[in-house]
């Protein structure tokens, strides 16, 4: 098993949410950065660090006229 630390930006609060999961893959990890991200719309971006190194990151796109993807990520 693997740990990796969430930190997830809240546009309501100036200091990030740690938040820890354990899984057996980083796939596992990139879905329930996703589910924080979703259960929130003042979440507006989630970092996903492994041993202290960034895996991947996501964050929430702002809405507009032109169709784009809801999210983006990096990494």
């Amino acid at each position: 098993m693997r740990t990796f630390c969430l930190s997830i930006e809240d546009a309501r609060y100036s200091a990030p949410t740690l938040e820890f999961a354990t899984v057996q893959h980083p796939d596992e990890a990139r879905q329930v950065a996703h589910d924080r991200l979703e259960a929130s719309p003042y979440h507006v971006a989630v970092k996903v660090r492994e041993d202290d190194e960034l895996v991947f990151w996501l964050r929430r796109l702002h809405a507009s006229a032109q169709q784009v993807p809801a999210y983006q990520s990096g990494l």
